[in-house]
């Protein structure tokens, strides 16, 4: 969506239509901290598993096993390739 919303203010820009610019470039503005919430959440929850002191799935067990890397590793490559359709 902010790409989208750049793309959108390059095209406004390119018209001359300076209110639609303006409107376009403010929810462009309300949409960064909400995408950098959102990757915040990510880190912080990577960095619980890291750790060992995650209170999900990976705490039920002593040891991380292999399958519960690979849905990791699965989950982190679905949310880099989403990140590079956008």
């Amino acid at each position: 969506m902010i790409r989208l919303a750049e793309d959108a203010v390059a095209e406004t820009q390119r018209r001359h239509c300076s209110p639609a610019e303006t409107y376009i470039f403010g929810l462009s503005l309300q949409m960064w901290p909400v995408f950098q919430k959102g990757m915040t959440e990510h880190i912080e929850s990577v960095k619980k598993i890291a750790e060992g002191t995650s209170t999900g799935y990976f705490s039920r067990s002593s040891q991380t096993t292999e399958a519960s890397v690979e849905k990791v590793r699965m989950r982190t490559c679905g949310i880099r390739s989403s990140f590079s359709t956008l």
